[in-house]
């Protein structure tokens, strides 16, 4: 009996660890994100406004994960010590499936209008739409059903009798429907980037650093494939302890995705901390003529672009995708994009001005 209880106290620790590391984490991302899309390159977009909303509803759920964990999720209902808990744990269940639907949901779109921004032929165009579309769709679906499964809705929580939820088969069928679909959609956006960035004129390295940057948010693939066999759980009626891997894998799923969508955004300023760094070593021995942070980042009136043409990545547009990094010194465009920072549309002009 001790080792068993040992157990399930285990399972609770995991739980908590894991939602703290995936609370925390999401949360610095994208923050950081936002610093890159408000400060840097000044420009916002809706896939950077859907995957802060994403991160809102991570938050949830890990907190939901939390505090279930301290009343005793992945616990067997004879280790509780009153109901009242057990109560706790099926309400923070409850609160968390939507609050993990939605966060996966924006997370995906995030991603896929990321990728809508260097897409160039239209059957790539398409299949994007009908990702997107299928997302949302089957997570709708999969929400209403999760959260009106119990008349009335209490009951799933209370289980005082006064009211009935529906056989759990059908929304075992559903969770391995929903599962298998969302695989699907993970697995093309981790894959379509791949036959975004091949054929673009740059260097190899480069081009296989930039279809794995892009190919991240495609990760999630693994949880969800990984997530499929544990689903038959969800029937026992020790649920809360039997699910904790289920739970976890829910809690990692929806963290690394958003990390994954987040990392391609921040590398502007992976490039502002190189040259900053650079900066500093090769004035050592030497009289800096400036100190200043702004002097890493070319003036704007250095070089002119011709009308419609812009040089940062704009998310809300569909415009010519072409990323700004802050460079060692002002000059020209040529200057200033190095082989890491190649136009993702070769072969549109670019004029200087005198």
């Amino acid at each position: 009996m001790q080792d068993l209880h040992d157990t399930a106290a285990a399972r609770s620790r995991i739980i908590f660890t894991v939602s703290i590391i995936f609370l925390s984490l999401p949360l610095i991302i994208v923050s950081l994100r936002c610093f890159v899309r408000f400060r840097l390159i000044r420009a916002f977009g809706w896939d950077d406004s859907i995957m802060t909303i994403a991160v809102v509803f991570n938050s949830g759920f890990a907190i939901c994960a939390i505090v279930g964990s301290l009343h005793g999720v992945g616990r067997k209902l004879e280790d509780f010590t009153s109901s009242e808990d057990i109560t706790k744990c099926l309400l923070c269940w409850w609160l968390a499936q939507p609050m993990y639907i939605f966060s996966c949901i924006l997370m995906k779109l995030s991603i896929a209008i990321s990728l809508l921004r260097v897409t160039i032929h239209r059957w790539h165009r398409v299949i994007l739409y009908l990702v997107m579309a299928t997302t949302v769709v089957f997570g709708v679906v999969i929400w209403l059903l999760m959260t009106l499964q119990c008349q009335p809705v209490q009951e799933f929580w209370l289980r005082d009798g006064k009211g009935s939820c529906i056989p759990v088969d059908p929304v075992i069928v559903m969770f391995y429907v929903y599962g298998s679909i969302g695989a699907a959609c993970d697995l093309c956006l981790g894959i379509l980037p791949i036959f975004l960035v091949w054929k673009l004129q740059m260097k190899r390295l480069v081009k296989i650093g930039l279809c794995v940057i892009l190919s991240l948010g495609g990760v999630v693939c693994v949880s969800s494939i990984v997530r499929l066999p544990f689903i038959s759980m969800y029937k026992s009626n020790e649920v809360l302890y039997n699910s904790y891997l289920f739970i976890v894998l829910f809690i990692i799923e929806s963290g690394v995705g958003i990390i994954a969508g987040s990392l391609s955004t921040l590398v502007p300023l992976f490039h502002l901390l190189r040259n900053g760094a650079t900066s500093v070593s090769s004035s050592r021995g030497r009289k800096p003529k400036s100190s200043r942070v702004s002097n890493l980042t070319p003036s704007r009136d250095s070089f002119k672009l011709p009308k419609g043409v812009s040089l940062y990545w704009k998310s809300d547009t569909d415009d010519i995708p072409l990323v700004h990094v802050a460079g060692d010194s002002p000059g020209r465009v040529g200057d200033i994009l190095d082989s890491s920072q190649e136009m993702l549309n070769p072969g549109v002009p670019i004029s200087h001005s005198a």
